[in-house]
């Protein structure tokens, strides 16, 4: 099985014009995100090659990713994240980063699934890596932005090292 992710991985991350729709088209999308259970968590390498491609849908069409979001993918991404390494975490927040920024409701979305809350547990816990960090700030700045703003305390980061009262409000 985790071959077959990795080729289906490697077609839809071609730079030029990637078979996305044809993907979606094809019925997969189910039998992807029902290995967003914590029952594959060991299978780290399958589960790398799998979000990467949910990763590389929800990064296209708002077609795809109202797809995603109905198979429940925001729950089921945010579920994982204390469960998964790094690397497979990785790939999550990738996802989640992508469906922040593609629309304002979906964003909303992810704030009522409390991910702000996983995002500061997962930062408070041991060093990690400069690439995930990134994207862990790129999904921060996704739950920041666009009109209207959501409420400061939703996205607010709470560690006792950094005085937020001190910080401008937009």
């Amino acid at each position: 099985m985790t071959e077959i992710a990795q080729l289906i991985r490697k077609i839809v991350s071609v730079d030029d014009a990637p078979p996305i729709k044809q993907l979606v088209n094809s019925g997969i999308l189910p039998d992807l995100v029902s290995l967003m259970d914590r029952k594959y968590v060991t299978k780290k390498t399958l589960l790398v090659e799998t979000f990467w491609i949910i990763a590389n849908i929800s990064s296209s069409d708002s077609e795809y990713v109202e797809r995603l979001v109905n198979l429940e993918v925001i729950p089921k991404a945010i579920g994982l994240l204390e469960y998964c390494s790094e690397e497979v975490n990785d790939n999550l927040i990738w996802i989640l980063a992508n469906i922040a920024g593609d629309s304002i409701p979906y964003r909303e979305l992810l704030l009522k699934h409390k991910i702000v809350n996983k995002l500061e547990k997962i930062l408070s816990g041991k060093a990690l890596q400069t690439s995930f960090l990134n994207n862990i700030s790129w999904l921060i700045s996704n739950l920041c932005r666009g009109k209207p703003y959501p409420e400061f305390e939703t996205v607010k980061l709470n560690f006792p090292f950094i005085n937020f009262s001190r910080l401008p409000l937009y």
